[in-house]
């Protein structure tokens, strides 16, 4: 019997949860947030955070305390780095110090971790000389309000990690299918689209593009001279082919040229890549009409997330909208 746990994404404007039992989803919920909860990442009510969680598991049969939580890139200091061959110990000591450009002398104000990539040697033999990490600095003081706030929900906060690395375990642990290989996931959000591209499995970089779901929410409601609530409801069934108006596909053809240009740069950099294919998720993933603008620019294959699933699934829900939270409860 596996290990159950619930992997928490909270997004600044929604609050997804999936409790695991090892790889068997027992439930998820996507809620969106009560307003000014959270503001570029970072928390705004600490109090009514824990209530409106508290509230949320319950109402969804939640009984798992312990919880896996997915802490926003804007709040971490991600770094690649190459060291010398070295011990845990001596790592422990000296990555700290990679971060000074970020946190100043403030080290005992941070917790630091790290992933390791692989070892790097000179050429000429064998041996091992370097070692290639990728190495995350956050602030105590943060992961401490987030604990108390899991406590004040009667829950425990056993494990965090920013969003890059949770698409990352979800793969690893759960997908498994681009073991050993590149790939990207295009995560559609409320108010903006990411590109994360993984060369081998690893992390290597996302390119954030400002504008999502907000801005066509906004294009809509101005066009049809609605309400932006309303006009939140018209997007979800395209009523009055409200996400085929003209603005619209401005917006999705501006995007798709973003993520052609991240896709781009990599290959770029990178030439001796095997990218073929991206992977797409989040709230604005079941907008057709977006997803085929990018599908027609960008030279690789659109894959939803919610494919490694059964159609219709509760599985494949959560995959499409709230992998992140899927890949943190795998993370245990």
């Amino acid at each position: 019997m596996g290990k159950q746990i619930i992997g928490v994404e909270i997004g600044n404007y929604g609050l997804k949860m999936a409790e695991m039992n090892g790889f068997h989803l027992l439930h998820f919920v996507s809620e969106p947030l009560p307003d000014n909860m959270m503001k570029d990442g970072e928390v705004q009510s600490w109090d009514g955070l824990a209530d409106f969680i508290k509230r949320t598991a319950k109402e969804n049969h939640m009984t798992t305390k312990e919880i896996s939580l997915v802490i926003p890139d804007e709040v971490c200091y991600i770094r690649r780095l190459t060291m010398p061959v070295m011990s845990a110990q001596q790592l422990s000591v000296n990555i700290p110090f990679e971060f000074h450009d970020f946190i100043g002398d403030d080290r005992n104000g941070y917790y630091f971790d790290y992933s390791m990539v692989g070892m790097l040697t000179d050429g000429e033999s064998d041996e091992p000389t370097e070692m290639d990490l990728i190495a995350v600095a956050v602030s105590k003081a943060l992961i401490m309000q987030y604990s108390e706030m899991f406590r004040a929900a009667e829950m425990k906060l056993v494990c965090c990690a920013p969003h890059s690395f949770a698409f990352q375990q979800l793969f690893r642990n759960g997908i498994r299918s681009e073991a050993g290989h590149d790939f990207a996931i295009l995560d559609v959000g409320e108010t903006g689209v990411n590109v994360n591209i993984y060369t081998r499995g690893i992390y290597d970089v996302t390119r954030q593009i400002d504008v999502g779901c907000r801005q066509l929410r906004a294009t809509i409601a101005d066009q049809l001279a609605v309400d932006p609530h309303v006009a939140e409801i018209y997007m979800e069934k395209n009523t009055k082919n409200c996400l085929d108006l003209e603005d619209c596909h401005n917006i999705y053809s501006n995007i798709a040229i973003e993520v052609m240009r991240a896709v781009n740069y990599y290959n770029f950099n990178a030439k001796d890549n095997n990218l073929e294919n991206m992977y797409y998720c989040g709230g604005g993933a079941a907008i057709k009409q977006l997803i085929k603008e990018i599908d027609d620019t960008v030279p690789l294959n659109m894959i939803p997330l919610s494919s490694f699933a059964a159609p219709n699934s509760q599985e494949a829900t959560a995959l499409l909208v709230g992998p992140m939270a899927v890949g943190m409860a795998f993370n245990i």
